[in-house]
């Protein structure tokens, strides 16, 4: 920051490091004002500015410090008076040709005049103004020190005033400054610790379900009471058993039968072989098995031939070993038992056995003391597949329900032992429910029998709402449900009925069918029949 004194023509260097050359003219009268015993901020051999000089002695109140340099021409926001220096050249632009540092210095100078930062030199009434506001803190700022001002800014210091001020404006009073950061932040800590909550609560709900459904498992609670063949091959390991136990249906927990066996000791004294589980076997149960491989139950097999009732196959499989008779039949009448068949059976006041018409004749094995749920299940599964197989696709062809069909198919399989007549029989029945106006019944006499010799027997106290649900007598249309189990031909019959106009047959006792379209005509072959005589 050093100059050459007194050197009017001379090159100084300004405060940002930059040389730059005034005019003559200016250079003039920067000498004049700057000189030695003219002002106090002249120059002693450093360029030295003090912010706010004091007024020459003897000068007027409120006259510039600066003198003559009041009327230097300043940029926009500058004194009002911009006349030119004597001597100078009225044409030059001097706001262009000045100093970028000592115009940035002057003009720094008089915003802190605007602002009364500097006490020194206003007047008492400006003073009083601006006594409001504290003496500025003068700090340490000894050295070498740079001011750069954007040329933009220099020029608009009002602008730049407004959007930094000094000394903002106090806020209006009756408006309390809200702790906004504060409520924010009181809110996110608040979601927060619910969010937490929330996860802490689903994971302790998970964990319980867990631990619940792991005690359900070893100790087989709240499991089908059902048997089950469970083969283990030879040199299977423990993890290949709990995977075919699990898809027996026998445990649902692999890994905690696994842990389980482990801590038992039990790994590698599994035995292969063929064994007959149930379902709600515990796990020590099933290891003890396992273990002393316990031989196999013994095996019977039962035959189911059409027509037969719920009654008739809950005796013949009590009479093998299999289960109990009664509580066979419970199951049947109350369908309690999980299966995707029992879903779609409708159910009324005076079905008796809900299940009816839906265990399928077939040939079966059973082990002895199977339970009797296992029994029931065998049945429902194998009625489920025949239906896939042969039954649904031929649904296809009929504006009747599945439990419709099965009712009058059961009728037709007690009517017709012989599959030749099926669909006449069949036709018969159809041409009845279509003209119900003037056949309201089917006058079918198994649909009796079924209710005096299956129902009445089960019954504490005589209901003759039964014979109203059952009798086609008395019932219009099909009676409450089917009244035997019908094999495929009878089922296919009743979808496939024979096109024809009779109305009426009748049998001999050598099973010899005698339609007829009238009444008159149904009479002479009752005659034909034998029956009456």
């Amino acid at each position: 920051m050093n100059q050459e004194p007194n050197n009017p023509n001379s090159r100084r260097r300004g405060m940002t490091g930059r040389d730059s050359e005034l005019p003559p003219e200016y250079e003039q009268a920067y000498s004049e004002q700057y000189a030695p015993g003219n002002n106090p901020a002249a120059l002693d051999g450093t360029r030295s500015y003090e912010p706010y000089p004091d007024p020459e002695p003897g000068a007027p109140e409120g006259a510039d410090p600066f003198g003559g340099l009041r009327n230097i021409p300043r940029a926009q926001g500058g004194p009002d008076d911009t006349s030119v220096p004597s001597g100078a050249d009225p044409s030059l632009d001097y706001d262009e040709a000045l100093d970028d540092d000592y115009r940035a210095v002057l003009q720094s100078i008089a915003a802190s005049r605007r602002n009364g930062v500097y006490r020194d030199g206003i007047s008492d009434e400006d003073d009083a103004a601006y006594s409001q506001y504290g003496a500025p803190q003068v700090q340490d700022r000894s050295g070498d020190f740079r001011v750069s001002i954007e040329d933009e800014s220099f020029r608009n210091l009002d602008a730049v005033e407004d959007e930094y001020p000094l000394h903002p404006e106090p806020e209006e009073p009756g408006e309390p400054v809200r702790p906004k950061k504060r409520r924010k932040r009181r809110r996110f800590r608040l979601l927060k610790a619910l969010l937490v909550s929330a996860i802490i609560i689903g994971i302790s709900v998970y964990l319980s379900s867990v631990i619940l459904t792991a005690v359900y498992d070893v100790f087989g609670l709240k499991k089908e009471d059902i048997d089950v063949e469970v083969d283990i091959p030879e040199g299977s390991s423990v993890v290949d058993i709990a995977d075919i136990l699990t898809e027996k249906g026998v445990i649902s927990q692999p890994i905690i039968f696994r842990v389980y066996s482990r801590i038992k000791g039990t790994d590698d004294l599994f035995q292969y072989g063929t064994y007959t589980m149930n379902q709600k076997m515990s796990y020590d149960e099933i290891i003890r098995m396992l273990k002393e491989k316990v031989p196999r139950k013994d095996v019977v097999t039962v035959t189911i031939p059409e027509g037969l009732t719920a009654v008739d196959i809950a005796g013949r499989l009590e009479e093998a070993g299999v289960c109990s008779s009664r509580e066979f039949l419970e199951i049947i009448r109350t369908a309690d038992i999980e299966h995707d068949l029992v879903k779609n059976i409708p159910g009324s006041k005076y079905r008796y056995f809900k299940l009816e018409g839906y265990l399928f004749p077939d040939t079966y094995q059973f082990y002895i003391g199977e339970s009797a749920s296992s029994a029931v299940r065998r049945f429902l599964d194998r009625f489920q597949e025949i239906y896939e197989k042969e039954i649904a696709p031929a649904m296809q062809d009929t504006t009747y329900s599945l439990d419709e069909i099965l009712t009058l198919a059961s009728i037709i399989q007690c009517e017709s032992s012989d599959t030749a007549n099926m669909n006449m029989v069949s036709s018969v029945f159809h041409n009845r429910l279509n003209n119900q106006g003037v056949f309201p019944s089917l006058q079918s006499d198994p649909t009796i029998s079924y209710v005096t010799d299956n129902i009445l027997p089960q019954l504490n106290v005589k209901d003759d709402g039964y014979y109203a649900a059952y009798s086609t007598y008395i019932c219009t249309g099909l009676p409450a449900g089917p009244i035997s189990s019908p094999g495929v031909a009878a089922i296919k019959a009743a979808i496939y009925p024979s096109n024809s106009n009779y109305y009426f047959f009748v049998t001999d006792r050598e099973g010899n069918f005698y339609f007829a379209e009238t009444d008159a005509q149904h009479e002479i072959n009752k005659q034909k029949a034998g029956i009456g005589e």
